[in-house]
């Protein structure tokens, strides 16, 4: 309130000042009228920012239709009648996990459509009990009018974005200056959206029980994590080569063998700090965060009565045709990022399809001039590897990955098999009773983990230290 009153104060700043400037003398206006004229813009910028706009009208997902999923739409019915609240007029699910509740078009939450987005992942970890908390504390975001506070915290924040946006672009030594000034508005409306998801924790507890609501949460937390993983270093790459592998059963398979910190198949698609879950902000860090964190909702969700328990009923059987619905949403991701038409691939086809018509290209490549597999220290350090903090440097990545799959061309040419059991293992290539993985062992040695005498060493025991990376007949003229 105190924002906005400011706001209307700045709006009158203009005239205010340009009526002061009409009553002095001409000695006085000269000396003060470019001052009065700064106040006057400057007030008018924060009032032209401040405007609320009409809500974005971008969606991010699928409309779900309750007569192609009937079960679905009995099952969110459910929980709306448990929690007195109404269900949402639009249903979207999106390939991420992540659940949320918002406005759809309309001006800050008046006139608008209220949107539930449920992310598909979490259909595939979840209990019916826990999904219904989940949805439960969603709907209590629409509770005694808390979305439509919600709606202009929202308003308040990007009021706030636009100033500073136009400040850096007209004035940014002022930029200081306006931090000092907006910093507590900023500050108030993070903490008012924290409170809000502590509400809505124990609006869902109150119908569902602490005990479910603190498993959801901590699925939640893992969830986020890991999927956030697998979708960037997995699926990722196979939609940008139009490829739409099977979503959750790819995850399945990935989160039983991904541990934080593992090197995954391409090389840093995920920068390495991502691998690593993150510790807990310091409490200045978390005066500017939009939710509290995890173990913080848990504690104070503690104190609402527990269920009898979380009884084993798969929330994946609410959804009908998982494939097709799976199917649309790849489609969906590619066209939101401008990819090329999608085509369905099973897993284990990955690695004839995707990687091995890779392989093949980086085979036809050139600049190598017959080096071997053993000189594979000097080509990379030749091809200008950056380290920038946890990560590489950008373009550094692509060429180590030719340089991966090149080496995984060499292997096969030599007679080695390849091998890849399930999304985030390991390539392996195979002959006899020696195993190597080519992309682990880029990597290592872009980290400098081996050193070149030992690469040596290792290549003389695979019996690979003098196998050419690209054969002449398959280089360049």
């Amino acid at each position: 309130m105190s924002f906005y009153i400011g706001a209307i104060v700045c709006s009158l700043t203009p005239l205010v000042c340009a009526a002061i400037a009409t009553t002095l003398p001409l000695a006085e206006l000269i000396l003060f009228g470019p001052w009065l004229a700064a106040i006057a813009a400057g007030a008018g910028l924060i009032a032209w920012a401040v405007v609320p706009r009409k809500s974005p009208s971008a969606l991010d997902g699928i409309p779900l239709n309750p007569a192609q999923q009937p079960a679905l739409a009995a099952f969110l019915e459910e929980v709306a009648q448990r929690t007195g609240q109404p269900l949402p007029s639009l249903v979207l699910l999106t390939a991420d996990a992540r659940t949320a509740t918002g406005f759809y078009s309309g001006f800050a939450g008046i006139g608008s459509q209220r949107v539930l987005s449920i992310g598909l992942p979490y259909f595939a970890v979840l209990e019916r009990e826990e999904l219904a908390a989940l949805m439960a504390h969603e709907l209590g975001h629409f509770y005694q009018g808390s979305m439509f506070a919600w709606a202009w915290i929202v308003e308040t924040q990007r009021a706030v974005a636009r100033l500073f946006g136009a400040l850096e672009r007209w004035a940014p030594r002022l930029i200081p200056v306006f931090q000092l000034i907006f910093e507590p508005f900023v500050r108030a409306c993070l903490a008012a959206s924290r409170r809000q998801e502590f509400a809505a924790d124990r609006f869902a507890a109150g119908y569902y029980g602490s005990d479910v609501v603190q498993s959801v949460l901590a699925k939640n937390q893992r969830l986020a994590f890991e999927f956030h993983i697998f979708f960037e270093s997995e699926m990722l790459p196979l939609l940008r080569g139009g490829w739409a592998p099977p979503l959750l059963s790819g995850f399945h398979d990935f989160s039983r063998r991904f541990r934080p910190g593992t090197v995954l198949n391409f090389l840093s698609e995920v920068p390495v700090e991502l691998m690593h879950q993150p510790d807990a902000a310091s409490s200045d860090e978390a005066a500017f965060d939009t939710h509290p964190s995890v173990q913080t909702r848990i504690e104070a969700v503690d104190q609402q009565p527990d269920a009898t328990g979380i009884q084993s009923h798969p929330s994946l059987a609410l959804l009908l045709d998982v494939e097709e619905l799976e199917g649309r949403l790849m489609a969906w991701e590619a066209r939101k990022r401008g990819l090329p038409a999608l085509q369905p691939l099973a897993w284990n086809q990955v690695l004839p399809r995707f990687y091995r018509p890779r392989w093949e290209v980086a085979a036809e490549g050139h600049g190598f001039d017959g080096q071997t597999v053993a000189q594979l220290p000097q080509i990379i350090d030749s091809a200008g590897v950056e380290l920038v903090g946890a990560q590489f440097a950008n373009g550094v990545r692509e060429r180590l990955q030719h340089i991966a799959e090149t080496l995984c061309a060499a292997l096969e040419r030599d007679g080695w098999q390849a091998e890849l059991r399930a999304p985030g293992g390991p390539i392996v290539m195979r002959k006899a009773d020696r195993a190597v993985e080519p992309f682990t062992v880029i990597s290592r040695l872009a980290w400098k983990q081996i050193a070149f005498f030992e690469w040596e060493d290792e290549c003389a025991e695979l019996g690979i230290a003098n196998l050419v990376l690209v054969a002449p007949t398959l280089q360049r003229a």
